[in-house]
Formats: C-alpha cells, structure tokens, sequence
C-alpha cells in the first residue's frame, strides 16, 4: 500500500476468541426472557468479535472485556424493552394514603449499563474517537500512547546554562 513497513507483530496479535463464554451470567434477567437475551448477547459477541478482528483490536485477553461488553448490550437492551413494556414510572402508595410516582427499577438498570457500554466500548475501539486514539499510538509505536523520551534534548537540558550560553561542551 505505501512506504510504511507493515508490521508484523500487529498481524499476530489478532486472534479468534472462539465461541461465547460460559462464565458469563445472565440469571438477570427474567427467566421467560433469558433465552432471548442469552442469543442477543451471543450474537453481539460474535458480531463485535468478527469487526474487532477486522480491524486487528483483538487478542486473546480482550476475552473478558468483550464478554461483559456483550452482557451489558443484553441489559441495556432488556431494560429498554421492560422501560417501553411497563412505562418508565410506576406509582406505589404511601402510609398517608398518596400515591408517589417513582421511576422504575429498569431505567437505573438501563443507565448502569449505558456507562458501562460506554466505557468498555472507548477502551476496546468501539467509537470512532475510540479508534482515532488507538490508530495515533498504534503509528506511534507505544502502548498506551506513551510518548518517547527525548533523550538528545535531556542531556542537553542537564547542560548547566552558563556553560550553553558560552558555548561549552557538555559535561
């Protein structure tokens, strides 16, 4: 494609995770409702596992964190149908005979797992500002983004400024 050596240790990394975990737990949901959300879960894992690969995002210890990406998808996704079921309040009445309008269970639910799809998501590329970070320090060559050290201008800061200024040599 262009100049730039491809990198083979990249071409490596890539890896098939195979089928979807049995470790994960889905006893949260309903049990009328947990063979559907069990098959929306395993297809999240093997649709995110299939574009992860495509864009070589994926080795073998990315294994838990897509797992719980693919369980948190089946909880948001549970909660929301609940949400439009049942409606987003539920009134429940007081001692003094009110009745209070509380919102329902399933809308926490469904926000704990909008953060936690939000985070894992930015920390495995799954958003396009996600993907342009890893892309920089994948051309960078450093994990994590870390940038180098700048090792010819260290030694020439440690040079007292007197001795630059006069034009000395290093010590």
């Amino acid at each position: 494609p262009g100049r730039r050596p491809i990198r083979r240790e990249a071409e490596a990394a890539v890896q098939d995770l195979g089928a979807w975990p049995d470790w994960l737990d889905l006893s949260r949901f309903a049990a009328e409702d947990r063979g559907e959300m069990a098959a929306l879960a395993i297809d999240a894992w093997a649709h995110l596992q299939r574009e992860l690969q495509a864009l070589r995002l994926l080795k073998t210890t990315d294994a838990y964190t897509l797992g719980r990406f693919c369980q948190y998808h089946a909880e948001w996704v549970y909660a929301t149908r609940v949400l439009a079921k049942e409606g987003y309040w539920y009134e429940r009445k007081l001692g003094t005979n009110e009745i209070a309008k509380l919102p329902h269970p399933a809308s926490r639910m469904r926000r704990d797992a909008m953060a936690a799809l939000k985070d894992l998501g930015d920390s495995m590329g799954l958003t396009p500002s996600a993907r342009m970070r890893l892309a920089q320090q994948l051309a960078q060559g450093l994990p994590g983004g870390q940038q180098p050290l700048p090792l010819g201008e260290a030694k020439a800061s440690a040079q007292p400024a007197a001795s630059r200024e006069a034009g000395g040599k290093p010590e």
